[in-house]
């Protein structure tokens, strides 16, 4: 069954976010949405959604015809490094993983697993003809400071995926 991917404009307790789902209709986005929100015990204050799918061109599809044939309802993001791709299916929440390279550098993704994650890393910081990088990956959460959590776990409901940034007085930013 074609799905449709719709943009939502959600506002609760955390402030307005905008979040994309993938569903058949735009009620039936609505209902995605609303069962979310009871899964994690947050309230909903008001969703606007309308569809985006047949608006989108280029590079801004990559993944989404697969997406929409296969994939199933519920969250999903857009990050240039994979496409389009599905939140995990069975709480819809986003991971935080910790990447270091050998000069012990730490680049936080926020990804569904960590193949997504390590693509998108690799995108980020690409690596030159020839050149071999040694990484670790593990969980972004683990020993991150109590004044560095932040607005992190609202990120890591609905996304979006991508390169997260942590800014004292602002909190955490994906893009």
């Amino acid at each position: 069954m074609q799905m449709n991917l719709y943009q939502a404009e959600i506002i609760d307790a955390s402030g307005n976010s905008t979040r994309h789902v993938v569903a058949l209709s735009a009620e039936h986005a609505g209902d995605v949405i609303q069962q979310h929100y009871r899964t994690i015990g947050e309230r909903l204050t008001r969703t606007d959604i309308h569809r985006i799918d047949q608006d989108l061109e280029g590079e801004r599809r990559a993944g989404l015809d697969q997406l929409l044939q296969d994939g199933p309802a519920g969250f999903a993001s857009y990050c240039e490094a994979v496409g389009w791709t599905a939140h995990a299916p069975a709480s819809g929440k986003l991971r935080l993983f910790r990447i270091e390279d050998e000069q012990g550098t730490q680049t936080y993704v926020v990804a569904p697993d960590a193949n997504i994650a390590s693509a998108i890393y690799v995108c980020d910081a690409p690596l030159a003809k020839g050149e071999q990088r040694t990484i670790r990956i593990g969980d972004g959460l683990a020993g991150l400071p109590e004044e560095c959590i932040g607005n992190i776990h609202s990120l890591l409901e609905t996304g979006p995926i991508g390169i997260a940034r942590f800014e004292e007085g602002h909190g955490w930013t994906v893009c």
